[in-house]
């Protein structure tokens, strides 16, 4: 490793480098990203030294083989692939075939290489973590109008008042009477439903979706709070709407997710309009009373099971961690860097937090539930 460790120590600007080149190898560069990325390459000999460094194969098996600490990324199969980077020039690179956390650990390694202090050679991360946490994993209240509150947890198969449950997610069957249903999930905890009309709604940690045992009338409609991601089931006669807090998103066929925490309406397929006088197009999100150009698979990771950063700081990821971890976040400092990659959430926050430190500058402790942040 020192050749290519002597390679990156003379880096200019190794943050904003490393955050390119990540999201190069992540595939996830805007236009403009890709343009400054390929300046950089050929503004010196030596930037184009470093490029192939950490993007050729056999550097890049290295880089995991050195951080590698347990067994919890799996096997590697790497896909060799050809892409065309400029109009001049092709690079040949190495795409992933393999989990989203053998990604963020390639994405998050380039920048760790590239804002190491000159002249050191130290391991990855110099932890302190006295009490590991795991990852949240499928759990679920169903709160049913008479006051019972069934713990879905562990429940695979079974049937009562006209619900099923089937394969781990509740299924509506006729339902003689209309009655107002609702699933709660709490921190640590995901869940899938799939309501009357045979609509499919994930819940992210920290939500809850309030609904009635069988839809009539001219629409079907729903509450949540938190997080929830639509596979609305077609029916162009009765439009589908989703009320979060002040919003209401109203659509009749279409996929798309509802991010109570920040506000934000992404919309993956079909159409949806919001508050009555907002239409979006897929691709596009809402929030703040404004409509942008988004990348859906970002905003939707989280049904996938995965953490994706594109250019957020750690005050952005804390709020992720601890609805997922059920922790607290305390920053002693702060931390101006900006991250980008993939990290699967199926591992505990020691590993997020090995991977984010790698990638920035920043100290922490993780103890009694608290990761304390410091510079």
């Amino acid at each position: 490793m020192s050749t290519l460790r002597n390679l990156l120590d003379s880096s200019e600007d190794p943050s904003r480098t490393g955050y390119l080149i990540g999201c190069f190898i992540t595939q996830s560069l805007s236009e403009e990203e890709r343009e400054e990325l390929e300046q950089w390459i050929h503004a010196s000999d030596r930037n184009m030294r470093v490029f192939e460094e950490l993007t050729d194969p056999a550097r890049v098996d290295e880089m995991l083989q050195w951080i590698a600490t347990s067994k919890t990324e799996g096997r590697l199969k790497l896909v060799k692939q050809r892409i065309k980077f400029t109009k001049e020039r092709k690079v040949n690179w190495w795409g992933m075939a393999a989990a989203a956390m053998i990604v963020s650990v390639i994405s998050i390694t380039a920048f760790y290489f590239l804002r190491r202090d000159k002249g050191q050679d130290q391991p990855i991360a110099a932890m302190n973590v006295s009490q590991d946490l795991q990852p949240g994993e499928q759990y679920a209240e169903l709160h049913l109008p008479d006051g019972r509150k069934v713990n879905l947890e562990g429940v695979r198969d079974t049937a009562f008042d006209g619900i099923r449950i089937k394969d781990g997610a509740i299924v509506y069957e006729a339902s003689p009477e209309i009655a107002m249903h609702e699933v709660v999930v709490p921190k640590k905890g995901f869940y899938t439903l799939v309501l009357p009309d045979g609509t499919k709604v994930q819940l992210n940690n920290a939500s809850s979706i309030t609904y009635p045992s069988r839809f009539e009338g001219a629409t079907r409609e729903v509450k949540i709070t938190g997080e929830s991601y639509f596979d609305v089931a077609k029916d162009k006669a009765h439009p589908f709407i989703v009320h979060s807090g002040d919003t209401k998103v109203q659509a009749v066929g279409t996929a798309f997710n509802v991010n109570g925490f920040d506000g934000s309406i992404t919309l993956v397929e079909g159409k949806v309009k919001v508050n009555d006088n907002v239409f979006l197009n897929p691709g596009q999100s809402y929030a703040n009373g404004e409509v942008t150009t988004t990348d859906v698979a970002t905003a939707t990771a989280w049904t996938r099971n995965e953490f994706k950063f594109r250019n957020v700081t750690l005050n952005d990821i804390a709020p992720l961690l601890e609805r997922w971890y059920d922790c607290q976040v305390i920053f002693k400092d702060a931390v101006p860097d900006h991250f980008c990659g993939v990290i699967a959430r199926t591992v505990p926050v020691s590993k997020v937090m090995e991977l984010l430190q790698g990638a920035g500058n920043f100290n922490y402790v993780i103890n009694d539930h608290v990761i304390t942040i410091t510079n």
